[in-house]
């Protein structure tokens, strides 16, 4: 296995009973979806934001262009290192647990800088598709989409 990247999680979050049944393993929605029966498996995340106008412009770009990256809506959002995480706007306020993880090489993943996201609703085009190209912004965001599965060497401890 590759690189360790890091998952942050509220602690009474349903993703840690997963983690803790799988014995560290662990597979987004977006790979569980793809499963006959499990079409409809989703994530909190996805929930909120499926109708939104930004996101269905980043999964158009990425449907229409870049089809072998993971979908934003139903993947595992991870930081590309423990700094990144530790040092991240997102959760500010919020108990997260932050989990080391590990993936396979065989899973598919996309970094990319979130910073994109930020842009003006005239620019979303562009962006989105800067975004999946894996371009940089002057001030990188990095968040890491999973596809797939992958392992919590701690598990046991959360």
């Amino acid at each position: 296995m590759p690189d360790t990247f890091y998952h942050g999680t509220r602690k009474s979050d349903f993703f840690i009973h997963n983690v803790k049944v799988g014995k560290g393993w662990f597979r987004s929605a977006s790979a569980s979806a793809k499963v006959a029966g499990l079409e409809n498996v989703t994530t909190p995340y996805a929930l909120f934001h499926r109708d939104g106008d930004k996101e269905a412009v980043w999964e158009r770009v990425r449907e229409q262009n870049f089809p072998d990256r993971p979908p934003r809506l139903k993947a595992i959002f991870m930081f590309a290192s423990l700094a990144d995480a530790e040092s991240s706007e997102w959760f500010k306020g919020e108990d997260r647990a932050l989990i080391a993880v590990k993936v396979p090489v065989s899973e598919n993943i996309h970094v990319a800088d979130a910073s994109w996201l930020d842009s003006p609703r005239s620019e979303w085009e562009t962006c989105a598709r800067r975004y999946w190209e894996g371009a940089l912004t002057e001030h990188p965001k990095l968040e890491v989409l999973l596809d797939g599965s992958a392992y919590a060497e701690e598990w046991e401890a959360l």
